[in-house]
């Protein structure tokens, strides 16, 4: 289960929940593999302009950070299972987490996509 206090969010992919976390070097490799800032990406995605590159790269640090062993084809596996239209949406709920005030997170209630 996760913990918000430590930036953790559970997310279900493929009938399975896994706890997921981006953490401050997750944001940076993110950033340099993908080279655009994790504001541009959030709002990539959140405005359905997020490259499938970009929600695998994401979804591989933050499961990774969660506590769990996956590779880049297990998330792979996962994408396609899971559908891209759900995928999406938990990469953006994610990284809105992310970026979210630690004082403002909750448990269990959806966090609000940043405004534009």
């Amino acid at each position: 289960m996760a913990n918000p206090q430590k930036g953790e969010i559970d997310l279900d992919f493929a009938g399975k929940t896994y706890t997921c976390r981006l953490t401050i070097d997750s944001i940076i490799r993110i950033e340099d593999e993908l080279s655009k800032s994790i504001i541009e990406l959030a709002l990539d995605i959140s405005n359905v302009k997020g490259k499938l590159k970009d929600l695998a790269t994401v979804l591989y640090y933050g499961l990774r950070n969660g506590g769990n062993d996956v590779d880049k084809k297990e998330v792979h596996r996962l994408i396609e299972e899971t559908g891209l239209v759900k995928v999406s949406t938990n990469v953006a709920n994610l990284l809105s987490f992310s970026l979210t005030d630690p004082k403002e997170r909750s448990v269990g209630k959806p966090q609000k996509q940043p405004s534009q």
